[in-house]
């Protein structure tokens, strides 16, 4: 049977119809597949730091040097030096003036308690008959003892020294920069008596971290 040509072009038309219609539809598919895998994924991962209580103290200054003198008698029964002042007086002959006293600093990073000792007291130290004494304050940072120094050491006479004892100075000490330090100054009554004598004491301080 013959085909005519109008026939023939209205199969091709209809057959691109057909193959169009089904690309448009793998199309269709294929977009939703994709689609359907736009998914995020995440993952995370950690730094970490740990930073050791470190309850460490240290002098600064750690020596107070009197040097070598002698009581003006017959004049004067005593000599006293002080840590804290720039002129002995004219009961004292030749001991060096001594305006600092033992400046202690909190260099760790835990606020800490505080603790101080002697080794002698005066009859160890120098004689009987002589006092030994010590005073803390804050006169370089104010606030470096958030506590507040014991007030029993903070007397402007000075506080007899007792070997035996620890004393507790200061309670919750700053290690903030600026505001990490005290001054423990000493003074000595020197009786006329004591002998021609090189004579040293330690003194002890001693950190508890804070709890």
């Amino acid at each position: 049977m013959d085909i005519s040509n109008k026939t023939l072009a209205v199969l091709l038309i209809l057959g691109m119809a057909v193959s169009l219609f089904g690309a448009l539809n793998v199309t269709r598919v294929l977009d939703q597949q994709i689609t359907g895998f736009a998914i995020t994924d995440n993952s995370t991962g950690t730094v970490n730091y740990t930073v050791s209580s470190n309850v460490l103290i240290n002098f600064s200054i750690a020596n107070i040097d009197f040097g070598a003198g002698y009581v003006n008698k017959p004049g004067y029964e005593n000599c006293t030096l002080v840590s804290n002042t720039s002129d002995n007086g004219v009961d004292c002959i030749d001991f060096n003036n001594v305006s600092d006293g033992l400046m202690l600093l909190n260099i760790g990073n835990k606020n800490a308690n505080i603790t101080l000792s002697f080794d002698k007291n005066a009859t160890g130290f120098m004689n009987a008959q002589s006092l030994f004494s010590f005073q803390t304050n804050e006169a370089v940072e104010a606030t470096s003892c958030i506590g507040g120094l014991n007030s029993t050491f903070t007397v402007a006479d000075f506080y007899e020294i007792e070997h035996t004892t620890n004393y507790s100075i200061c309670q919750n000490f700053s290690f903030a920069p600026g505001t990490n330090d005290i001054e423990i100054d000493v003074k000595l009554v020197l009786d006329n008596a004591v002998s021609g004598a090189d004579s040293t004491t330690t003194v002890t301080a001693a950190a508890a971290e804070l709890v």
